[in-house]
């Protein structure tokens, strides 16, 4: 997408905001548009559209399977399936249990885990600069570099 294309996302999405309530449905519906900016980013293709939405739809299944893991200091609920570090295009899953034995991978969906966390986190950071609530941040922040290292 070219720079000029975003900006006008922007100002359309920003049109939207002023006009009530964003909401996915307002920017759906002003996108069926085919003048409007925001008409390319969606898939008109009824069936290619349903295909995607399938797709997530499975995901959403997927994740939905949780094993429940105790220790003896304490019991957590897991997803059982997550995605998989080793696929290509990351569109793959694997169970909790074989990832016990592949601790190669199993470092690489920690790291994965916690840069995710750290790209959260950078955005929280960043609100919560402009909100005024920056305290505790840091010393968050601080402790999920450390997990990524010791991962990686």
């Amino acid at each position: 997408m070219s720079g000029t294309q975003q900006v006008a996302i922007e100002r359309a999405i920003a049109r939207l905001e002023k006009a009530g309530r964003l909401t996915p449905e307002a920017v759906v519906a002003a996108a069926k548009n085919p003048k409007s900016p925001l008409h390319s980013s969606f898939t008109w293709n009824v069936r290619q559209a349903a295909q995607k939405r399938w797709l997530d739809e499975a995901r959403e299944l997927i994740r939905s399977v949780r094993i429940e893991v105790r220790t003896v200091e304490w019991t957590v609920e897991i997803p059982r399936y997550v995605r998989d570090p080793a696929s290509s295009p990351r569109q793959g899953y694997i169970s909790i249990g074989q990832l016990r034995s592949e601790k190669d991978v199993a470092r690489e969906l920690i790291r994965t885990e916690m840069l995710r966390a750290q790209t959260a986190l950078a955005r929280a950071k960043h609100l919560a600069v402009v909100l005024g609530l920056s305290d505790e941040i840091a010393r968050i922040e601080a402790a999920i570099i450390r997990v990524t290292s010791r991962a990686a």
